[in-house]
């Protein structure tokens, strides 16, 4: 095994001018190393450096894996590919990658800081263990293409899980400087917080597991979905005409999004088993909400979003339910998939529209004694409301349509333009409650 001792610092002389074998170990600790040319691209090295020296692959390409074995010491890629891993269990090593740089292979620093540099690229390809980069990588770029990874907390530029690719579950915060690709490959399951602190896109495909996304830059949706589990952060969203997926969300405060969306798009919550409630205020803004619930879900504070649609699987009675609710159309059930939907409010509630949309399975409204606004058509068609004697009352504004209602108890209507054949409906007999019940105050 060949070692060495560098007497011009220059790959091409490595080791009094003779090119170093395969498997040769390579150990820089005289002076810096720099490449002048291609590593035998057949030949696969081992490179420790030492005291204070650096190697530097100038642009170069080598097989091999690289060792920083002593305080201070780096390895500098610039435009260069290191084919290998990169290793250190010595904390204040110098990763740089320059500007097009990429080690392909795997970084384990074993928890040691390491300052990192440059804009490159980290594919793992050849590492099946803990990705370990022991500092803020903000522009190195993670591709996790081959064999199982386990992540330890990281701060990257893009991150990348595509097939063949492996996560295992854990509970590990990451920090994202770039895009957000999980597209196909193998997710774990993660309970810590992916947080996109910078400019990029989101593409988060099903991928049978999903992650708790904090926004606190500025990101576009890609792809048809994004599927989350969770939402927070104060950042701007573009929608891009995308759909963002909540799918078996946390169970409580699992969205507590305060930022801006931008453009068009819509949202979609699925819950598939046991209730998922949330305690903060739900603001979609004009956005539209689809609610396919098979499990009970409450929101115990407000939700506001453009037209709500609510289904639920044949045969379950799975609702929503709401503190205060205001949305543009309410739409029940889905009759292309035979579902009905199932709502429960008792506070203010103010909608465009409501109709039903399967005419086989019928939907259900618990109104309790709820107040609700509406200046378009209510066609309570095959929908089975239930109320609070007399403490229910439905507003037409002087321009609403209110028609096929049929409820247990009294329901008190006002100010319609128009009363279709209701049942138990008290058509503008009562005195309208005060402007106090919008507060949320009395009835």
């Amino acid at each position: 095994m060949a070692a060495y001792n560098a007497s011009t610092g220059i790959w091409s002389t490595c080791n009094s001018g003779g090119m170093p074998a395969d498997g040769d170990e390579i150990t820089v600790c005289n002076e810096h190393l720099y490449m002048d040319e291609n590593a035998n691209p057949a030949h696969t090295f081992t490179v420790i450096v030492r005291t204070e020296f650096n190697f530097n692959l100038a642009g170069w390409d080598i097989a091999a894996d690289v060792t920083l074995d002593d305080l201070g010491v780096g390895v500098y890629l610039a435009a260069g590919t290191l084919t290998g891993t990169l290793e250190s269990s010595t904390p204040g090593v110098i990763a740089d990658l320059g500007v097009g740089g990429a080690v392909t292979g795997g970084v384990n620093m074993d928890g040691n800081s390491c300052t990192w540099a440059g804009t490159g690229s980290l594919d793992c390809t050849t590492i099946a263990g803990t990705l370990d980069l022991g500092g803020a990588a903000t522009g190195l770029d993670i591709d996790v293409t081959a064999n199982t990874i386990t992540l330890t907390a990281t701060t990257c530029g893009d991150f990348t899980l595509s097939a063949g690719g492996a996560i295992a579950a854990g509970a590990v915060d990451m920090t994202v400087n770039g895009d957000l690709s999980i597209i196909t490959g193998t997710l774990g399951a993660q309970t810590g917080t992916w947080e996109c602190v910078g400019t990029g896109a989101l593409y988060l495909d099903y991928n049978t597991q999903f992650v708790s996304l904090k926004v606190s830059g500025t990101y576009t949706v890609s792809g048809s979905f994004v599927f989350v589990k969770a939402l927070s952060g104060d950042g701007t969203i573009a929608m891009a005409n995308h759909t963002i997926y909540f799918r078996l969300p946390l169970v409580d405060n699992w969205y507590t999004f305060t930022g801006t969306y931008t453009g068009t798009g819509s949202f979609i919550i699925l819950i598939g088993y046991a209730d998922r409630s949330n305690a903060a205020m739900i603001d979609l803004g004009d956005y539209a909400l689809l609610c396919a619930v098979d499990e009970d879900l409450t929101f115990t504070a407000d939700l506001q979003c453009g037209a709500l649609q609510l289904k639920c699987s044949v045969g379950t009675t799975s609702k929503l339910t709401c503190g205060e609710l205001h949305c543009a159309a309410l739409l029940f059930g889905d009759d292309g998939e035979n579902k009905n939907g199932n709502l429960e409010t008792n506070g203010v509630v103010t909608v465009d529209s409501v109709s039903v949309d399967d005419a086989t399975t019928a939907s259900t409204w618990n109104m309790g004694s709820s107040y609700i606004e509406c200046d378009g058509v209510f066609d309570g068609d095959n929908l089975t409301v239930t109320d609070t004697s007399g403490t229910c009352h439905i507003m037409g504004l002087g321009t609403g349509t209110l028609q096929n209602v049929a409820t247990d108890n009294l329901i008190l209507a006002h100010d319609f333009a128009t009363y279709g054949a209701n049942t138990n409906v008290g058509q503008d007999t009562h005195a309208a409650p005060g402007s106090m019940a919008l507060c949320g105050v009395g009835y």
